[in-house]
This record gives structure tokens, sequence and C-alpha cells, in this order.
């Protein structure tokens, strides 16, 4: 899987070096259920990491808080 500090350096075999965080984010975007290959490189292993994911809907919490 991914970790913290994961550095992404290929979506779908494609370079993101060069590209701005919106662009990166719009290419990983897609239809639900549809395959993605992230490229990888981790501080402690040498060689690239290549993970398959397929995309889906991240729901996300909000939470509110209250100064007491």
């Amino acid at each position: 899987g991914i970790k913290p500090g994961d550095l992404i350096i290929k979506l779908d075999n494609e370079e993101v070096s060069g590209l701005s965080l919106s662009d990166a984010v719009d290419k990983m975007r897609g239809k639900v259920g549809t395959p993605i290959t992230l490229t990888i490189i981790r501080k402690d292993t040498p060689e690239p990491v290549v993970v398959k994911l397929n995309r889906a809907v991240i729901k996300i919490k909000s939470v509110r808080d209250k100064m007491v």
C-alpha cells in the first residue's frame, strides 16, 4: 500500500514531474471502478514501487469543534 512520505512519480506510466498538484489530482480522478497505476518512490526502498488501485468515492466526515 501507500505509506506516509511516499512520493508519486508516475500516474499510469506518465511522469508527474512538472505538473501542479491540481493537475495531478485531475489525472487521478476518473470514473468509479476504473483502474489507475501509481509508481511511487519510498525512502527505505531502492526501487520504485508500483501500486494498482481501482478508483472509488472517498467519503470524508466533517468534524465540528467548539471553544469551551
